[in-house]
């Protein structure tokens, strides 16, 4: 088929239909989407005045809805990490107790103690002075499943408010 336009009549051409079909395109959806919503406007009124549509939740209800869900979150992973593991003859949930009965005799605060399969631990927590800190790492120590995790010298270096992720492995013939 010869085409007789020259280039740019055949290009004006073409940028026109493209337009077309575009300017179509875009009208034609707003058509249906106009429709869409005239017919789902009774719907609505009906629903409203029956007072099945609920309120949006105001943002503290929306806060509160997530901090218990966070909590929620929190509790199964703790749940986790009781489960027996392989490598260890305790329980983490009776690891977790011991350290837990150390912090607590020392006044530390122990945010997080995980156990991998392999035998490996690490306690992660807050020690309000270096006198606390010294004592949680002797309370540690005076446990025969807990001794391998020791107190490193730098974290000694502050003294007050010192973070702490004290790292050690348990015993396998306990």
């Amino acid at each position: 088929m010869h085409n007789l336009l020259p280039p740019e009549a055949r290009a004006a051409v073409i940028r026109d239909y493209c337009l077309r079909v575009a300017a179509t395109a875009f009208f034609g959806l707003g058509a249906v989407a106009t429709a869409g919503m005239l017919l789902l406007l009774p719907a609505y009124g009906y629903l409203s005045a029956r007072g099945e549509i609920s309120a949006v939740e105001p943002p503290s209800a929306l806060t509160e809805k997530i901090k218990s869900e966070e909590a929620a979150l929190l509790l199964a992973q703790e749940m986790l990490v009781l489960l027996p593991q392989e490598g260890s003859e305790l329980l983490p949930s009776e690891v977790i107790a011991r350290v837990r009965a150390a912090a607590a005799s020392a006044g530390v605060d122990v945010l997080s103690v995980m156990q991998r399969s392999s035998g490996d631990i690490s306690v992660r927590g807050l020690a309000r002075t270096r006198e606390a800190l010294i004592a949680f790492g002797k309370s540690l120590k005076d446990d025969p499943a807990l001794a391998s995790i020791s107190v490193p010298v730098e974290l000694l270096a502050k003294n007050h408010n010192i973070s702490f992720d004290l790292r050690g492995k348990l015993p396998s013939d306990l």
